[in-house]
């Protein structure tokens, strides 16, 4: 038996995933990161703002570090 919340919450991350790949493309990945994070939680049920805004930047900021610092690679 198929619930039709999982399903509604599948769909509205598929349309996130699509605007955030569309967006993207034209400002960056750290500018549409955190807020990509953000929505994805809050769609998944979480309400902690604090522990949401401080995971949405947190994973940017060690994206960021790994990639960019560490490794060398820069993102788009």
């Amino acid at each position: 038996k198929v619930d039709l919340g999982d399903f509604k919450t599948i769909v509205i991350g598929a349309v996130i995933l699509a605007v955030y790949i569309y967006v993207f493309k034209a400002i960056g990945y750290f500018y549409t990161t955190p807020f990509f994070i953000f929505i994805l939680q809050f769609i998944q049920g979480s309400r902690k703002w604090v522990t949401m805004i401080a995971v949405s930047i947190g994973f940017s900021l060690f994206a960021y570090l790994v990639f960019v610092q560490f490794l060398g690679v820069a993102l788009p």
